[in-house]
């Protein structure tokens, strides 16, 4: 283990940080006006996303990258789950909420995918110099991204029957499952530069102060920001939608930046988001009618035509990523396409049917025009075969 100065001088930071929110959660955050536990709730979370980028880096040498991410991703989402719980529960005692469930959902992993893999590929981009005009995805992370895949075509089946049901929430529930239990098959990673390996015990202990810090912060920084909001005036669809997510968006930010801020990890940075667009787009999904029924006895959520309409544009974009992904890289084109249907449907929030057309359209065309496009199910069967069917047989 060898830590520079430099990272000592950010671990130190970090833990300076962290002070605040502990000594306000000790005095108690309700007690404290909300720009105030903004504020402290905030560096929490945003320190505690470095520690947790720095423990998962070295995590990948102990189990596989794959692995890593997805309960990286996990913990990353909890602001999210905090928000949609919330709404779900509340949503079963005022029928005007409702509206509000799957607009969290939505904009949540529209901007996972419109926003962050661009911003991911632009930070790796200068980070090596201009040099590379692709960031190449490994073997073992088809798995990641043939998974990302299967969790959108089903997104198009819940879109399709116009309703969100328990049993919605067990078959995500299942593919989430599922992809772990591939993930935890996966070798871990073998080539390491000497100064970014870390001690298990040292693993672990960043691991769990960061994890332990964003299940604390989670709720009382979304709420305090939402609070914030409503203060300022900020219309609510518009604050669930899109200020919520960019809020608690805010782990995946830091240790996208921490990745693709290195040169050679772009292809972490991706999978980071992957990671995370996987959990929410399976778990984060399926809380939502676990809640509703929790709280209303109701096993069914009705799809309103503006839901239908969003869950359509965001499964849509979601394809066109999995699609951009196939061959098992994400080019400069691809990332500008990608930032550019998602600025445009932002700035245009009448055009998501054109948009959702066009997303597919361009899917349609570059299957039929591109022999690369299969790679990913050639990288995942060999994966698959090598990792977990022959780890089933009798030695």
């Amino acid at each position: 283990m060898n830590i520079t100065i430099k990272r000592r001088l950010k671990l130190v930071l970090s833990f300076l940080l962290l002070l605040p929110f502990a000594l306000g959660y000790l005095l108690g955050l309700e007690s404290l006006p909300v720009f105030i536990v903004t504020i402290i709730t905030s560096l929490a979370v945003l320190s505690s996303s470095y520690l947790l980028g720095l423990g998962t880096d070295s995590l990948r040498f102990i189990v596989s990258q794959t692995l890593a991410l997805a309960v990286l991703a996990v913990i990353q989402v909890l602001p999210e789950y905090a928000v949609e719980g919330v709404l779900s529960y509340e949503a079963a005692f005022n029928s005007e909420i409702l509206h509000y469930v799957t607009a969290n959902l939505t904009g949540a992993n529209r901007l996972l995918i419109g926003f962050g893999w661009p911003f991911a590929f632009l930070v790796s981009y200068f980070a090596g110099g201009r040099k590379e005009n692709n960031i190449s995805l490994d073997k073992d992370q088809g798995v990641e991204v043939l998974f990302l895949g299967i969790s959108t075509l089903y997104s198009f089946i819940i879109y399709l029957k116009g309703s969100l049901t328990i049993l919605d929430g067990i078959i995500l529930t299942s593919i989430f499952l599922l992809y772990l239990a591939i993930a935890i098959r996966l070798p871990p990673e073998t080539y390491v530069e000497e100064e970014t390996i870390l001690s298990r015990p040292l693993v672990a202990f960043f691991l769990v102060v960061g994890c332990g810090t964003i299940f604390l912060a989670a709720e009382p920084f979304v709420n305090s920001v939402l609070q914030t909001g409503i203060m300022l005036g900020i219309n609510n669809y518009l604050l669930i939608q899109w200020l919520a997510p960019v809020v608690s968006e805010a782990p995946e930010t830091v240790t996208v930046v921490y990745w693709a801020a290195k040169s050679g990890m772009g292809k972490t940075a991706i999978s980071n988001l992957v990671s995370s667009k996987i959990n929410q787009w399976t778990l984060l999904f399926a809380l939502i009618p676990f809640v509703y029924l929790f709280a209303s006895g109701n096993s069914m959520i009705k799809l309103t035509p503006m839901q239908k309409e969003e869950i359509l544009l965001t499964a849509s974009q979601s394809l066109f990523g999995f699609v951009c992904l196939t061959d098992m890289r994400l080019s400069m084109f691809e990332s500008f396409s990608i930032f550019s249907l998602f600025f445009v449907q932002l700035l245009l929030p009448e055009t998501r049917l054109a948009i959702s057309v066009l997303y597919l359209s361009l899917c349609a065309v570059r299957i039929a025009t591109e022999k690369e496009r299969g790679k990913v199910f050639v990288y995942f069967s060999s994966v698959f075969r090598e990792h977990f069917l022959r780890s089933q047989q009798p030695q």
